[in-house]
Formats: structure tokens, C-alpha cells, sequence
């Protein structure tokens, strides 16, 4: 079974069209402004999933995440918010990342 292309350089343009930037990519996560929010890339080449920052604005995401699905279809993305996630200090210079279930927010 073939694996998918990830779709880094369309989520940058995506990214960089709603005048925010990429703090950080790794592997199939890619952290946006500083933290604030996380595009997970799915197993299909155009799904990905946006998480929150539980330490984000909460009156300004709403409006992103929208942006971020609008804007996405234009580069064949399919956007959808998966919930929160949280950032922990793991030690010797690592993080860990625990990704809240939409009920738990």
C-alpha cells in the first residue's frame, strides 16, 4: 500500500495566506504560531485535523479554525477541528503532547 504524500507545502501556503506562521514541523505535526494551534496530517494526503492550545485565546480561534476550513478547500485540503491538545515539559529537553477529546475541553 502506497503511503500518501503529506501535504506540508500546501498547509504552509495555507498557513501563510491567513498571515500566520509555522513555529515548527515535525513528521506529520505542524505547530502554528508559536503553539497556539497544531495541524495533524491524517493518513489520507488532503485530511488534517486542527487542535488547540488549552492555553490558546479562546475568542479568536473560533474565527481561525473557520478561516483555516474555508481557505483549505481552495488547496484541496480537508480541514476539521479535532479538539485541544495540551503541552507538557517530558524532561531532557522533550515535550509531550496529549490531545484532549472534544468532551474534555
Amino acid at each position: 500500500m502506497a503511503v500518501p504524500p503529506k501535504p506540508l507545502s500546501r498547509i504552509q501556503i495555507l498557513v501563510e495566506k491567513l498571515g500566520l506562521k509555522i513555529t515548527y514541523a515535525y513528521d506529520d505535526l505542524v505547530f502554528v504560531e508559536h503553539n497556539a494551534f497544531l495541524i495533524k496530517m491524517g493518513e489520507h494526503g488532503e485530511d488534517v485535523s486542527v487542535y488547540v492550545n488549552v492555553d490558546a485565546d479562546k475568542k479568536q480561534y473560533p474565527a481561525i479554525i473557520d478561516k483555516l476550513v474555508t481557505e483549505g478547500k481552495k488547496e484541496e485540503l480537508i480541514v476539521s477541528y479535532n479538539g485541544k491538545f495540551k503541552l507538557t515539559d517530558a524532561g531532557n529537553e522533550q515535550i509531550q503532547i496529549e490531545f484532549l477529546e472534544k468532551s474534555k475541553e
